[in-house]
């Protein structure tokens, strides 16, 4: 059954966009801050698999300090403000393909300006609290550092997720 999670948990973290990480440690274990992080505390804990991928194996205990992470992944809505934020230059942070759930739309703009279009991201209608997908690892490591924050090492994003 514990594997049977874990692989769930992993298919998730494929398909969307990680929660960031925060090294503030000012909320009690169990509640959410008003950022929506929480605290995983201190501790050891099982990392890995015995019998299941090689990368996953040796199944071997790991020491983590105490660190807050976001209790949800990454809204659509909140991506598509990111990318309106920081652009999208060679589609280095995101790839909209017919499942995102953020999707790209062009703005026609008035015939006395230098452009003829301009395009934003939106999350998809009925989709703006589902996460994020379609995300590349830049475009997760950027919108943790534009919310001030860092991706989480796996080590910190296993346990959370155990």
């Amino acid at each position: 059954m514990q594997r049977f999670f874990l692989s769930i948990i992993m298919a998730i973290f494929s398909l969307s966009l990680m929660s960031c990480v925060s090294s503030q440690q000012n909320t009690k274990k169990g509640t959410v801050d008003s950022d929506g992080m929480v605290l995983v505390p201190k501790g050891l804990f099982t990392m890995g698999l015995q019998e299941d991928e090689l990368n996953e194996q040796p199944e071997h205990e790991v020491y983590l300090d105490s660190y807050k992470i976001d209790r949800d992944e990454v809204s659509a809505k909140d991506f598509a403000a990111f990318l309106n934020a920081r652009g999208n230059p060679e589609n280095r942070y995101f790839t909209a393909v017919a499942s995102s759930t953020v999707v790209v739309e062009e703005t026609v703009l008035p015939a006395d300006t230098a452009k003829q279009s301009r395009l934003s991201y939106v999350a998809k209608q009925g989709y703006e609290n589902f996460p994020a997908n379609n995300v590349s690892w830049f475009g997760a490591e950027e919108y943790c550092r534009w919310k001030g924050r860092r991706l989480p090492t796996e080590a910190e994003w296993e346990k959370a997720a155990r």
